[in-house]
Order: structure tokens, then C-alpha cells, then sequence
């Protein structure tokens, strides 16, 4: 247990009974386990892994994301100040944001998220590893390893894995998920100078139909990814190829530190009638919140948590009905366009249509300098 956390040291120092259980403590769970603490709910966040812990992602933020809540400057790698849209003949165009984004490293930037959420009167409990969770009678039961919790409410924040959706029969499926792969590089000045400090989104049919390549700066490395919907992958060995062949083409002087590989929800967020089951509200990743077209998920994320700690404390005061309630919250921090889908991922299966969007986009940036 991380003794900066303070709070719980051990199972026996768990209470038996908690307003709200949130299970993981990335961004969703975080800003949850944060905002029922500061609406005076008693909370307890259960976080699989040893906090601090690395998460696989690129990091970045887009600006709205440091609108809308304080971003420590400590977690930040690097300066984003747009996006850079690459079409399979390899033109682009670039869209610039009116004030900077970020990438963040993840490790410093979860953990920052959890200290906050301590500090406003929240428990977080690392190491602590959920086996199951079961409702009956309103009362939710939360299986640990050595000890049982109860809560009125669970609030699934523990990702596209979750044990939660597992126990409540809402797992993801095949054709709602991506997969990705992203590697983290060393390259020359030179080739670093290349990206500018833009988040480079490359989009083309043919190497990863229905999704993407992304490239972004951080001060000391670059991390570059793909990832396209599960139904696609052919072999098992196909993600790793694509991605070296990338690289390859991309950069001339280059090492690669680290692989690894990840799965993402790609179809938006769960039916509306499954993102609440009982007394248990889905959040993050495990509830879909990812922008589909993009696979920017952090923002999303981090409202969505915030809604349905909101959710569960308008349902306790007022005893309104957890799923409309939900629903209402939903919309109210700008998730419900996550149901819709955009121009962008209509066209990610037809290599001349998205030559024919980046050649528009091209059109529109350069009209709005």
C-alpha cells in the first residue's frame, strides 16, 4: 500500500458498509470516488494494482480537457497544438487548437487524479483486487480476496475487462471492441522536429480499416500506435508487422524501448438500458465512453465519472430512478454525442473518401487562419 494515499493500510481497516463502492481508479473512477466525497457520500475506491501504476495509452488531452479540470503541470510530457490528419496518399491537413493541449504520462497523471480524489475525503485502496460483485435486496456485495464490502451503489470503472460487466452479464463482445498496439521510441532530433508537436492521426483503408495510426511527442520519447476494430485482425501477428512497417517508412533514426498492446471499446457507449444494472452504474471504458472515430477516451472518461457520481447521490436524496437519471447526467456533461456517429467513421473503410475529407479539412483550416 502506497503511504502517500494515507487511509487504508489493510483489508481489516476496510469498512463493512460504504454508500458507494467504485471498482478501479483510473480517470472515471478517480473523478467518482473525488465527487462523492465532495457531495458527502461515504466512499470507498478499490484500485486492482499497486498505486502508482502504468496504464497503456497515448496521454493526450486535448484542450477541452484543461477547460474543464485542473491538469497538473507535473504530469504533463509535452505541448500539443493540434492535429495532424494524414490521408493513405499522404496528404494532410492540420487543425490547430486555439490554446495548447497536452500528453500526459499516465503513471503521474492517474495517481494525481487519485491523490485529489483522497484529499477531498474519498478512500482509495490499492492492491485490492475485486473477485466478484452481486446485488440483491439494494445492497451490493463486493468480493475481495480476504473480505466482503457492502454498498448501496458500485460504480464500474475498472475498464474494458471489467469484472463487473463480467458478474452482470455486460461484457463487451467481438464486435464492439479494438484492438491496438503502441510503441514507444527513441529517435533522432531530426525526426522529432517532423511532428511538430501536433498529435498525428494517420487514416488508410487498407492497413487499419476502421481505425487508425497516431503518433505523439513527449519531451524525452514518442509513443506511436494503431488500432482497428477485433473483427478485422486476420493474425495474431498482423498488429506488430503493420506497426514496424510504419515506423519503418516514418522515421529514419529510431529505437524502440517498449511494446505493448491494449483493447479499447470502438462502438460507443453501452445501450442506454445497460449502462446502469440495479444499483451499479458503468463508467470509463467499461461503459463505452470513447469517441469512436478517434479513440479519445480520458475527457470522456473523466465526465462520465462525474455524472454517475452525481447520478447516485440525486438517487439516494431524492429517489429518482438511477438509469433516467443517468441518462440525463449523461447529457448534461456532453457524452450523449458519443451515441452518434461522425463523418470521420463513416468513411474509415474507403481509403478515397477519407482523401476527399482530409482534402475538405484542408479547405476549412485554411479558411479559419
Amino acid at each position: 500500500m502506497s503511504s502517500e494515499l494515507i487511509i487504508v493500510y489493510s483489508f481489516s481497516r476496510l469498512e463493512p458498509m460504504y454508500d458507494v463502492v467504485v471498482v478501479g481508479c483510473g480517470p472515471a473512477g478517480a473523478m467518482a470516488v473525488k465527487r462523492c466525497a465532495e457531495l458527502g457520500l461515504k466512499v470507498l475506491g478499490l484500485e486492482k494494482y499497486p498505486l502508482p501504476r502504468h496504464k497503456p495509452c497515448a496521454g493526450v488531452l486535448y484542450p477541452r480537457v484543461l477547460e474543464d479540470f485542473n491538469i497538473d503541470e507535473k504530469t504533463v510530457a509535452s505541448q500539443v497544438i493540434g492535429v495532424k490528419i494524414v490521408a493513405p496518399n499522404e496528404t494532410y491537413a492540420t487543425v490547430e487548437f486555439p490554446e495548447p493541449g497536452a500528453v500526459v504520462y499516465r503513471k503521474k497523471f492517474d495517481y494525481t487524479l487519485v491523490k485529489k480524489a483522497v484529499k477531498a475525503g474519498g478512500i482509495v485502496s490499492d492492491n485490492s483486487k475485486v473477485l466478484a460483485v452481486h446485488q440483491s435486496k439494494n445492497i451490493c456485495r463486493v468480493l475481495l480476496e480476504n473480505k466482503i464490502i457492502e454498498a448501496k451503489y458500485v460504480i464500474a470503472a475498472d475498464g474494458v475487462y471489467s469484472i463487473v460487466a463480467r458478474n452482470t452479464g455486460k461484457l463487451w463482445s467481438k464486435e464492439n471492441l479494438a484492438i491496438t498496439i503502441q510503441a514507444y521510441l527513441k529517435v533522432s532530433p531530426k525526426d522529432k522536429k517532423t511532428i511538430g508537436k501536433y498529435f498525428e492521426v494517420h487514416y488508410n483503408a487498407s492497413t487499419t480499416p476502421g481505425g487508425w495510426t497516431w503518433i505523439a511527442e513527449r519531451e524525452k520519447d514518442i509513443v506511436v500506435g494503431l488500432g482497428y476494430p477485433l473483427k478485422y485482425l486476420k493474425t495474431g501477428k498482423e498488429l506488430k508487422e503493420k506497426l514496424q512497417a510504419f515506423i519503418e517508412k516514418r522515421f529514419e533514426e529510431k529505437q524502440i524501448i517498449k511494446l505493448e498492446t491494449y483493447m479499447l471499446p470502438i462502438t460507443g457507449p453501452k445501450n442506454p438500458e445497460d449502462l446502469t444494472v440495479g444499483n451499479i452504474v458503468f463508467t470509463g471504458d467499461a461503459g463505452g465512453f470513447i469517441r469512436s472515430d478517434t479513440g479519445e477516451g480520458i475527457y470522456y472518461a473523466m465526465h462520465s465519472g462525474l455524472a454517475a457520481a452525481e447520478t447516485i447521490h440525486e438517487a439516494i436524496n431524492t429517489k429518482t430512478l438511477l438509469k433516467e437519471t443517468y441518462l440525463a447526467k449523461i447529457e448534461d456533461h456532453g457524452l450523449k454525442h458519443l451515441y452518434q456517429q461522425t463523418e470521420l467513421k463513416t468513411i474509415l473503410l474507403d481509403n478515397n473518401k477519407i482523401e476527399k475529407y482530409v482534402k475538405k479539412l484542408q479547405k476549412l483550416s485554411k479558411r479559419f487562419k
